[in-house]
């Protein structure tokens, strides 16, 4: 099995054995156009299958691809039909596509992932868990949407490197740069244009930003596991805010030298420079006092609310 980046650009249509497993309908909806463009023939099905279904022949110079969806639902019979046609021998151009959220743990599924193995590729959508998987798709979004190493990653990083999120995003992200390099301050802006936050993240954006009221109504609607994670973003915050602050001056710096002279890495600096001139001492010591009590409380569920509504 492989990452999405190490895979997508490995599927041809009609010549392999392709399962497409993972989060991301959309993401997989995308290979299956990709492993059956041009095909002459497609047919989708779906659980219960026979073996009958399977042996779907054409024309000796017409290709054509059967695509089963829906994996996480075949049953036992299902994967035993799945290896019947993995054992036969299989007219040319004619392919298979299984698309879903995940392979069963039944013997019979076992045994047809075996096979496949063997005959195809298995591409998992789901965002890459391990530092090189990471790194792959950091590069991928560096070359697709033309921007520096530190814009990839925080792109990466607010999409949770989820390669769905970001094939979504990407051609917003064409259309708003033009197709060229964006080098500039107002990249990462635009990360944040073209990738919608979390429920959590908006809340955390709306009370940096000072915005009492919508963060107060946004806030009301957070679970109560989710509130901890916040405060404790929003203490890292402060602390990088104050640090900011501590080395503004008068003169407008870029966010190179305001990284330099305060310490703050620059992917963090350019994420919260244009707020850290709100965070004087003075403010600073309310927001703590506001987390203070959003940490002693974070079982409520109005604390992250009422933190909203006194921060500094």
């Amino acid at each position: 099995m492989v990452d999405w980046v190490s895979g997508h650009q490995r599927v041809a249509p009609g010549k392999k054995v392709y399962p497409f497993v993972g989060p991301g309908g959309h993401l997989r909806h995308l290979l299956i156009q990709k492993a059956t463009a041009n095909v002459d023939f497609v047919r989708n099905l779906r659980s219960p299958l026979l073996p009958a279904d399977l042996n779907f022949s054409v024309g000796l110079e017409q290709s054509s691809t059967t695509v089963i969806r829906g994996t996480e639902t075949l049953t036992a019979s299902d994967w035993e039909a799945v290896g019947v046609y993995l054992d036969g021998r299989k007219p040319p151009g004619q392919s298979l596509v299984l698309s879903g959220e995940s392979v069963g743990d039944s013997p019979e599924a076992k045994k047809a992932k075996n096979k496949i193995q063997g005959q195809g590729i298995m591409i998992d959508t789901s965002p890459p868990g391990g530092e090189v998987g990471q790194k792959a798709l950091v590069q991928w979004v560096l070359e697709e949407w033309k921007v520096r190493i530190d814009v990839a990653r925080q792109a990466c990083a607010r999409a949770g490197y989820s390669p769905e999120a970001l094939v979504w995003a990407t051609p917003v992200w064409k259309t708003l740069s033009g197709g060229r390099p964006m080098v500039g301050y107002q990249a990462p802006r635009m990360v944040e244009l073209v990738l919608p936050a979390p429920e959590e993240d908006s809340v955390y954006s709306l009370i940096l930003a000072r915005q009492r009221m919508p963060a107060w109504e946004a806030a009301k609607s957070l679970p109560t596991e989710s509130l901890l994670g916040l405060f404790r973003r929003l203490e890292a915050a402060v602390t990088d805010l104050e640090r900011l602050h501590a080395v503004l001056g008068d003169g407008r710096l870029s966010a190179k030298v305001l990284s330099n002279k305060s310490g703050v890495h620059i992917v963090r600096t350019m994420e919260l420079m244009a707020l850290a001139s709100h965070y004087n001492p003075t403010s600073v010591v309310q927001c703590r006092q506001a987390l203070q009590i959003g940490f002693d409380n974070h079982r409520q569920p109005e604390s992250a609310a009422l933190t909203a509504l006194i921060w500094g």
